[in-house]
């Protein structure tokens, strides 16, 4: 890199720490366009866990800290309980460092030890018989299918049979139907993945919708979906060894509980509602970062 160059990774890293500090304005965009309920729903049982208004401003302080912290370390090397990521970050979380301090003092209400940092999510996880759960799962559905139904969504029973790669092309042309009226370019990558990309509007940084669900569109009927952003002249692939992309990234980062929203499906509308979810909320993403690096 030449002198007085600027480092793509920096830029990016630096740019990203500002998206993580304004998620909640992300819940939002979900929520006016009818796909944010079901990670909201899914945050809420865990706010449920918070004791105190401060611990629940604590749990909402600690999403948008993890945010920041995770994106600005780009893809890693990452290990969120032990504070371990890239020497070169640029941004570090002093609260995320006194939640771990104090994490060996958490004493679980179960025989489940869950690995977690932060008191209202680690008992969340190991209070596993508390009848919220079911709730939330009950609440959850009944969000979708209410979802579903607004939209207008309709069953087609050749659904069921369809192979996984037979899904793999509707998910590409569900993508795109979302996706390309947003200057995004949606293609397959090989025979499991669908990837749509755009460059950001300084030309720097191509971002990207990656989904490598593959055969578990048949065999889970679950999505497989994450975020890269790299150089025009980096390569894009589903292999982590070989993708060379500078930051790589779940929606989840940003969204907590999005698998809520946007993972699990069983029927052709369930199926269309988290390919929708998933597309819309990573050009909600995309925003923010193209904005982020203009400013």
């Amino acid at each position: 890199m030449g002198a007085g160059a600027t480092d793509p990774s920096r830029t990016l890293a630096l740019a990203l720490v500002h998206v993580g500090a304004d998620l909640e304005s992300i819940w939002d965009d979900l929520a006016v366009a009818g796909y944010g309920q079901e990670a909201a729903i899914g945050r809420d049982r865990m706010l449920a866990f918070a004791p105190t208004p401060e611990a629940k401003a604590q749990l909402r302080a600690y999403w948008r800290e993890r945010a920041m912290e995770r994106l600005s370390a780009l893809r890693g090397p990452i290990d969120e309980l032990k504070g371990l990521y890239s020497p070169t970050q640029p941004y570090r979380s002093a609260l995320l460092e006194a939640l771990r301090e104090r994490a060996p003092t958490l004493v679980s209400p179960t025989d489940l030890v869950a690995p977690q940092i932060e008191p209202a999510i680690k008992l969340c996880l190991e209070d596993y018989l508390n009848p919220i759960h079911e709730e939330t799962v009950r609440w959850s559905r009944e969000v979708k299918a209410r979802a579903i139904r607004a939209a207008g969504l309709r069953d087609d029973p050749r659904f069921d049979a369809l192979p996984w790669s037979g899904r793999v092309t509707l998910l590409r042309e569900r993508f795109a139907q979302m996706l390309a009226p947003h200057g995004f370019t949606v293609r397959n990558k090989g025979r499991n993945v669908v990837a749509a990309e755009r460059p950001t509007t300084d030309g720097r940084f191509i971002y990207a919708l990656v989904d490598d669900g593959g055969a578990n569109l048949g065999r889970y009927g679950q999505l497989s979906h994450w975020i890269a952003i790299r150089t025009p002249r980096q390569r894009l692939s589903h292999d982590p060894d070989k993708d060379e992309s500078l930051a790589r990234f779940g929606i989840g980062d940003l969204v907590p509980e999005f698998h809520w929203s946007a993972r699990h499906f069983q029927t052709f509308p369930e199926f269309c509602r988290a390919v929708d979810t998933a597309a819309y909320a990573a050009l909600c993403i995309f925003r923010k970062v193209d904005a982020a690096l203009l400013s």
